[in-house]
């Protein structure tokens, strides 16, 4: 079958959003909503309604800065230029207006909107945006540029066709991203069902103090001179401790309780909060975590990291600081916590490994449908 290729300029209308100043925005919720940025997101490309932007009633939205059926809604300047260009697929037509960093892009007849949105999505499209920006870190696009996107626009049926194929694999990877966030929340459910509420305590466990049973060791602070792009040692930090990304590395050689190996406990005490078993290689570890030196006669690793993430919420009571708030370490070590019978929390822990094999499983086939999205994606955009 026949495919030609056009650029966007060709295929598509344009319409930037639309400018308020601060005195147009109500501080209560009115019929005059705008979504900006943020109702993207940046993973899912799907338009999310929180944190909307209200206008005074008395404000007036030119239609043709509503949201509109079948076109695509796209960033077009911020301050990160991670969120340039990202892109969610318009729907129905929407009662929201959309903000002046923001654009809509609408298909012309023989152009089906999904297919326009999959091809914003692809490698090819980002490639383009790099290219348009001459390697730097855009952090404005002009439709002038995206008008020239050259992109392979086969018939209408083809298209729909297209659509339908990558519809069912984008399916299938929600679904089992869905599955994923029910594991999680179960063994959240089994960790209360089995301990109840660590800070009431309603099952009265006993309640000794954090260092009668673990010791909390600080990493060490880096100077940006330490931290290289490449290098012998990950330096794990507060800001990928959750996401395994964006790492620095060192060659440093420090003494051995400044590295973390696979399967110590950590805990980030400064800015993000929370606990993680670390699965990785050796690892240097930032001052703002802490490794967590437990007695395992007392205490089951991995009951003690579903413990300290339970009670995070209420460990922001303790915290200090106005600029990044963070916790002490004489605090959190004089804090008590629950310490059910060790046979209990080995039962847990059992569960809870039963639960991590599932996920294991159920991730594993997650990146290959994702793979095989991203072949699919190629296969047609690149």
């Amino acid at each position: 079958m026949k495919v030609d290729w056009d650029i966007l300029d060709n295929v598509a209308t344009f319409q930037r959003g639309l400018t308020y100043g601060k005195d147009d925005e109500s501080g209560s919720i009115t019929s005059k909503a705008v979504l900006r940025s943020n109702n993207i997101d940046l993973v899912s490309h799907k338009l999310n309604f929180e944190e909307i932007k209200y206008l005074k009633e008395d404000f007036n939205i030119p239609q043709e800065r509503l949201l509109k059926k079948n076109s695509i809604f796209i960033c077009m300047s911020n301050g990160s230029s991670n969120h340039i260009g990202k892109v969610a697929y318009v729907d129905k037509d929407y009662e929201f207006a959309f903000g002046g960093f923001m654009g809509q892009i609408t298909p012309l007849g023989h152009l089906e909107g999904k297919y326009l949105y999959y091809a914003c999505l692809s490698n090819s499209f980002k490639t383009f945006l790099k290219t348009i920006s001459n390697g730097a870190n855009i952090t404005n696009l002009k439709f002038s540029d995206l008008a020239k996107y050259r992109f392979p626009i086969p018939p209408l049926s083809e298209q729909q066709s297209i659509v339908a194929e990558l519809d069912l694999l984008s399916d299938i990877i929600d679904k089992k991203k869905e599955q994923l966030r029910e594991l999680d929340n179960l063994a959240q459910a089994t960790f209360y069902d089995m301990f109840g509420d660590p800070i009431t305590n309603e099952k009265g466990w006993d309640k000794p103090l954090l260092n009668t049973f673990a010791e909390l060791i600080n990493g060490r602070a880096y100077s940006q001179e330490e931290l290289l792009a490449a290098g012998k040692y990950v330096v794990l930090r507060v800001g990928n401790f959750f996401s395994d990304k964006n790492y620095y590395y060192s060659n440093l050689e420090l003494e051995a309780d400044k590295y973390c190996y696979n399967g110590d406990l950590l805990f980030a005490w400064s800015a993000s909060f929370g606990a993680r078993i670390w699965e990785g290689e050796k690892t240097i570890y930032h001052y703002h975590i802490w490794k967590v030196k437990y007695d395992d006669k007392q205490v089951e690793k991995i009951y003690l990291c579903h413990l300290l993430n339970s009670v995070v919420s209420d460990l922001r009571n303790q915290m200090h600081g106005i600029g990044m708030i963070h916790l002490t370490k004489n605090g959190m070590e004089k804090t008590p916590f629950i310490l059910p019978p060790f046979e209990l929390q080995q039962s847990f822990a059992n569960k809870i490994e039963a639960l991590q094999h599932q996920k294991f499983l159920l991730s594993q086939s997650l990146q290959e449908v994702q793979t095989l999205l991203d072949a699919t994606m190629d296969k047609y955009f690149g």
